[in-house]
């Protein structure tokens, strides 16, 4: 009989060999859920700013159309600060889900705010962009926020003892 350890069998993985994979995972959900978000705030409020008939086909291409444009400034937001911010957040040791929330709101209204040009151009539109935008951030730093502050409390847990498999054990 054999009497090494046979580590590889006898332990129970705790995480995954891929942690790119959750991230990845993550980041997209929160892409979608800003995404979505967003789009809905725009098809939602579009009647009441304009109060035209439209037909099934125009309706479909206007969701289409603003799904694209609401995904590509959710995606520019979220890689060129919701990413900055998250390294910040872990650095200083503040990743919480309510701190990512009001960061992304304020993204998501300021981004659109300087696109505009809002203060001085404010019009029925730009205030739907806005709210948009600002629904947007919130809804995907939010969704990234919950993610990134269990990681932040998983990490600062302390660590279980190592199970062993005890099938394995009694066979060894």
């Amino acid at each position: 009989m054999d009497h090494k350890p046979q580590n590889q069998i006898s332990q129970i993985p705790e995480t995954s060999d891929k942690p790119w994979l959750s991230f990845l995972r993550h980041f997209v959900g929160a892409w979608g859920w800003g995404m979505l978000s967003g789009l809905a705030a725009l098809v939602v409020g579009t009647p009441f700013i304009s109060p035209a008939t439209w037909n099934l086909y125009e309706v479909a291409m206007f969701t289409f159309s603003m799904g694209v444009f609401v995904g590509i400034f959710a995606l520019g937001g979220m890689l060129m600060i919701g990413l900055p911010l998250t390294v910040l957040l872990r650095a200083i040791g503040k990743e919480n889900a309510a701190v990512y929330a009001a960061l992304g709101f304020i993204a998501g209204f300021l981004i659109i705010a300087i696109i505009s040009d809002f203060p001085r151009h404010s019009n029925r539109e730009d205030l739907l962009f806005l709210a948009a935008g600002t629904i947007a951030g919130l809804a995907a730093a939010l969704r990234w926020g919950r993610w990134r502050q269990s990681r932040s409390a998983a990490r600062h847990r302390p660590m279980p003892e190592k199970r062993t498999n005890p099938i394995h054990d009694l066979i060894h």
